[in-house]
């Protein structure tokens, strides 16, 4: 009776009736159903495959290509925007001297075709630098593309490391963290020179 009496002072939304404990047994049921469906990935998840003896020398020979060659590539880029600065003001230079030569200056006019001839030569040069960089930048970015696929973020034995010439442990050590593939700025679109003047 006094249980009753209790239950009678509660206000109705607060007291326990049969019909509220089963909504609560209900959503303490799917709660726990609900946490146990999150940590069900996490827990399934596979570990990545340890990579063997030969995987790892090979990942290791790819970090060195790609630390080195990046490297290279960055300082061959800076100097290829340098020179094509200098051609794309001779080239302004050219034009400007085309626009103000006499047509009867008949001397004036064959030292400027000679002078035109040799910078449409260096043009060319230098348009099949850019285009032979592009391709080893494209060929690099291939690489760190199969060692993201490959290499990366898998474990391997320290033995296995440690088994391995000093120069490449350093590579694997160091990581690709701090590598910067080069890109070619975009002057003609593709990085060339337009043909100088016409």
């Amino acid at each position: 009776m006094a249980r009753l009496a209790k239950q009678a002072a509660m206000p109705h939304d607060l007291a326990f009736t049969p019909e509220k404990r089963i909504i609560m047994t209900i959503r303490w049921i799917i709660g726990t159903a609900l946490s146990a469906c999150i940590c069900l990935p996490l827990q399934a998840q596979d570990k990545p495959e340890r990579l063997s003896p030969e995987s790892l020398a090979r990942c290791a020979s790819q970090v060195q290509t790609l630390r080195d060659d990046s490297r290279r590539l960055a300082e061959q880029s800076i100097a290829l925007d340098r020179r094509r600065e200098g051609i794309e003001e001779r080239s302004a230079m050219l034009r400007l001297e085309r626009d103000n030569q006499a047509p009867e200056d008949l001397e004036a006019g064959l030292a400027f075709k000679q002078r035109l001839v040799e910078h449409s030569a260096q043009t060319l040069a230098f348009n099949a630098e850019i285009s032979a960089m592009r391709e080893e930048i494209n060929a690099l970015n291939a690489l760190k593309f199969d060692y993201d696929q490959r290499c990366a973020r898998r474990p391997y034995r320290r033995a296995d490391l440690e088994a391995l010439p000093a120069d490449a442990q350093k590579a694997m050590r160091d990581g690709l963290g701090d590598v910067k593939v080069p890109y070619i700025s975009d002057a003609g679109h593709d990085g060339s020179v337009s043909t100088p003047v016409q």
